[in-house]
Parts: structure tokens; C-alpha cells; sequence
């Protein structure tokens, strides 16, 4: 009974009366979320906050570019490094940023997640056939995951997703950077899934032929 005392009195002092109040976490990789109850601390430079169950968790800060509260309030986190030669103004940032949102929010890569399948499903076929260890079937995925990474974003792709933002440079950057990100996720989602049908399908195919 005291050690549950004593947990609700730290959480109430580390995330004070905030309520229930939801905040917008907009993250340099484009990617977003939705926390409620969070607090900045800068010394150990995280943002702590409660998930749905309850669990206090952490985000680090440098990979934050702003809160946006439910009154549409923006709050940026982001701060240029400028030590480094091509830092980015916090606008600019803003438009890189905005450009990885968009794409994580509209480009789809379904051919990059059937591919991944396809190899995913091949590779532990293969190397269960070999008789080396099924382990090994990551090893296909992954350097194909490398190869789409290489591959950049078309230009037509980007004037499709991005019309009126065909003027603002690292908008465009953004949004390639978001797509190209977007398109390896699906290649190792696929890739997984692929793997795990073909382990079990190459299991139970060997085991009945022996």
C-alpha cells in the first residue's frame, strides 16, 4: 500500500496537473504521435510521458521538432546546431520536416512490399534447402532493403505528391527523404511476412519429405 502511495505521488509531481490534455509530436523523421501528461527534461534531454496503459515512457528530444497542443499551439523543440556546416534554420527544417510528413501520410510503395514478400518467402526455401542454418533467410531481406534505399525518388513521383510545393527545395528534399524511408518499411514488412510463411512453409515440407 505505501509503495503504491508513493508511485502516485512521483507521478503527480512528474507530470504535475496537466489532465488528459493530447499534444502533437511532430519528429525530424517525419513521423508524428499522440501523447498526453509529458514533461521536458532537459538535464538527461527527454521528453517523459504516460502511454495508453499507463507506462511512463521517453522520447529523446533531439529527435523532436515541435508540440502542438489541442489548441493548435505550436512549441518547437528543434534548435539549430550551428557548429555544423549545413545546419538548417528552423523554417527550413520546418519545410524538410513537413515534406518527410507528407510522405509518410500519402506515398504508398506496394510494389517495394510485394518484392519484399517475394524474397522474404524465397530466401528461407532456399537456404532450408541448402540445409544451412534458417537464420540466414535474413540475410537476402536485409541487402535488398539496402537496395531500395538506394534508389532514389523519381522527380515524377515527387511532382505528384508535392504540386504546390515544386518551388520550395527542402520541401522536395523532405519528401524524398520520407519515401525513400516509407519504401524500405515496406520492404521489411513484406520481407518479414515473407520469411515467417517461408520458414513454416519450408518446415513443414521438409519434415514430410524425410
Amino acid at each position: 500500500m505505501i509503495f503504491h502511495r508513493v508511485l502516485l505521488i512521483s507521478i503527480v509531481l512528474l507530470f504535475g496537473y496537466q489532465g488528459f490534455a493530447q499534444y502533437h509530436l511532430l519528429f525530424l523523421s517525419g513521423e508524428q504521435d499522440e501523447i498526453s501528461n509529458y514533461k521536458l527534461d532537459e538535464e538527461s534531454e527527454l521528453l517523459l510521458f504516460k502511454n495508453k496503459r499507463d507506462k511512463i515512457r521517453d522520447y529523446d528530444l533531439f529527435s523532436i521538432f515541435s508540440i502542438t497542443d489541442s489548441t493548435g499551439q505550436e512549441y518547437v523543440i528543434y534548435s539549430p546546431d550551428t557548429l555544423e556546416a549545413m545546419f538548417l534554420t528552423v523554417d527550413q527544417m520546418r519545410s524538410f520536416v513537413y515534406g518527410e510528413k507528407n510522405a509518410f501520410e500519402n506515398y504508398k510503395a506496394p510494389v517495394a512490399f510485394a518484392s519484399g514478400v517475394f524474397v522474404g518467402l524465397a530466401s528461407p526455401i532456399i537456404i532450408y534447402s541448402m540445409k544451412y542454418n534458417v537464420l540466414y533467410s535474413f540475410l537476402p531481406a536485409a541487402s535488398y532493403s539496402a537496395v531500395f534505399e538506394a534508389i532514389p525518388i523519381s522527380d515524377q513521383k515527387t511532382q505528384k505528391f508535392c504540386s504546390e510545393k515544386m518551388d520550395d527545395d527542402y520541401y522536395l528534399r523532405g519528401f524524398k527523404e520520407g519515401a525513400k524511408a516509407k519504401r524500405v518499411q515496406s520492404v521489411i514488412k513484406g520481407s518479414l511476412i515473407g520469411i515467417g510463411i517461408g520458414i513454416a512453409t519450408s518446415i513443414i515440407y521438409y519434415q514430410g519429405t524425410n
